[in-house]
């Protein structure tokens, strides 16, 4: 029996051994208050990662229409947020550039969504759903209007920029033709937050 339990009594001994060897005055010794505030509050007692506030940024990525077309889309958006503690809610106005053909031979040149958006705040990200309202610009003047709904991503990469992904499904169905556009876009985003 002593042969199975001397090395389980040794074994931690003689790794504590070097530390009491380095310093025999109780003053050298620290101690972590467990009711210190924690990294992630500064000395206001917010968190390190507040999303109130306002944000500008610029995004880029792709755009697929139900009539098989796809091109690059890209443009700019302008958000505003309001972090209530455990969920963020918020809104905005993107506008992107792109061209996605009709099938009456126009095309669209872009698209602007009025948006609000509502998330669970993660500190440094935010997972959120967002839709509102969307019309495609069209080169003739006959825009459509309709909606759209996603969601995305977004996470702080200093205090003031983030990183942001989004995916949304747009129906624009009150072109002046009578015509019905559905479209997909993935996107990502770089936002700076005042």
């Amino acid at each position: 029996m002593f042969r199975i339990l001397a090395p389980a009594i040794a074994l931690p001994l003689l790794m504590a051994a070097p530390l009491a060897a380095q310093s025999t005055d109780s003053s050298d010794v620290t101690f972590n208050d467990p009711l210190a505030p924690s990294a992630a509050f500064t000395a206001s007692g917010r968190a390190a990662y507040d999303w109130t506030g306002p944000s500008i940024g610029v995004q880029f990525g792709y755009i697929d229409g139900d009539n098989g077309d796809e091109d690059v889309i890209g443009g700019f958006r302008i958000n505003y947020d309001n972090d209530l503690g455990r969920y963020v809610i918020g809104g905005g106005v993107d506008y992107d550039f792109t061209s996605i053909d009709l099938d009456g031979g126009n095309e669209i040149e872009g698209i602007l969504r009025l948006k609000a958006r509502f998330g669970i705040d993660g500190g440094r990200s935010l997972y959120y759903v967002t839709g509102g309202f969307a019309s495609a610009i069209v080169e003739n003047g006959s825009d459509g209007d309709g909606y759209f709904v996603g969601g995305g991503y977004e996470v702080f990469l200093t205090d003031r920029v983030t990183l942001g992904a989004e995916v949304l499904f747009h129906d624009f169905d009150d072109f002046s033709g009578g015509e019905n556009v559905d479209t997909t876009t993935a996107q990502v985003s770089i936002n700076f937050r005042f």
